[in-house]
């Protein structure tokens, strides 16, 4: 037999053998969730993701992701109960090999649920205020309540910490920003947060930040002891050579800079118009040239 039918023969032989030749790579993971402690969860509500993607609800306490890509995934638990925890890591990453079945466990412990009540006021005298803050819960993500209300969740008993978030840079909570407290099984517990956000400091006057280079001949026959700064044709500082100035107060708008005193031989390009913002600064530059005597 030549050997171009020795390798038909093992093509047809591999084929045979049960080999896929698409060379796909799926697997399949299954997920199930043990739950122990106070029954007041049935576990309802649960949802698993798979690398990040829409939550799928459990039923019966298991779900089963099929045909997925060989890799590492990620399996995230979601939407658990205030009053039940997780034993270990969630999310879990996992890796998954073509033809296998990956069994994915969480554990879940339930205690007796107490009941929360947050109270937000907020105190505002900017004429702004957010309508909502993001609660936190020991850390996470728990609800959203409103900038001036109340609300009630189901927590865990034992001890918790709670705090505001997305709060803007000019609120605060007064006293602290974090309310430890205590929850026991049955009990209603009340915790309050008071807001402030008092108006934004007046802007500051608005200025001139000046800079001036120098180069060329200097400390020769050329003494340069700086420059006098105009601002609309009136001395309003002196800098020196490489130097800076800070001209503040100016009234906001448009002027009229330039530079005066300059010793024989050295020039600059000539008076800049600045347009100077309500408040803030603004930047203004100028570069001066000097030579020796009868040098151009």
């Amino acid at each position: 037999m030549s050997p171009r039918c020795w390798a038909v023969v093992l093509l047809i032989a591999t084929w045979a053998c049960g080999a896929d030749p698409s060379g796909s790579d799926l697997a399949d993971i299954h997920v199930g969730i043990a739950m122990s402690g106070a029954d007041s969860m049935s576990g309802r509500g649960l949802a698993v993701s798979l690398d990040r993607g829409p939550p799928k609800a459990l039923s019966k306490l298991e779900i089963r992701f099929t045909d997925v890509e060989g890799g590492v995934h990620t399996i995230t638990l979601k939407n658990l109960a205030l009053n039940c925890t997780v034993a270990g890591s969630n999310p879990v990453s996992v890796s998954a090999t073509s033809g296998q079945t990956i069994e994915v466990r969480f554990a879940i412990t339930c205690n007796d649920p107490g009941t929360l009540i947050v109270t937000t006021q907020t105190t505002t005298t900017s004429g702004a205020r957010p309508e909502s803050y993001g609660l936190m819960l020991d850390g996470d993500s728990a609800a959203r309540v409103a900038a001036t209300g109340q609300m009630a969740i189901v927590v865990g008993e034992g001890n918790h910490t709670a705090e505001l978030s997305g709060l803007p840079a000019s609120c605060a909570v007064e006293p602290g920003g974090v309310d430890e407290f205590s929850v026991a099984a049955g009990d209603t517990t009340e915790i309050r947060f008071q807001v402030s956000c008092p108006p934004p400091p007046p802007p500051g006057p608005s200025a001139i930040a000046l800079t001036v280079t120098t180069e060329g001949f200097l400390g020769g026959p050329i003494s340069n002891n700086g420059y006098d700064v105009l601002l609309d044709d009136i001395v309003v500082t002196h800098v020196r050579s490489n130097g800076t100035a800070r001209l503040t107060p100016v009234d906001p708008g448009s002027h009229w800079l330039r530079l005066a005193g300059l010793t024989l031989g050295c020039s600059y390009a000539g008076p800049q118009q600045i347009v100077v913002p309500d408040s803030g600064s603004v930047p203004a530059r100028f570069q001066v040239h000097c030579w020796p005597p009868g040098i151009p």
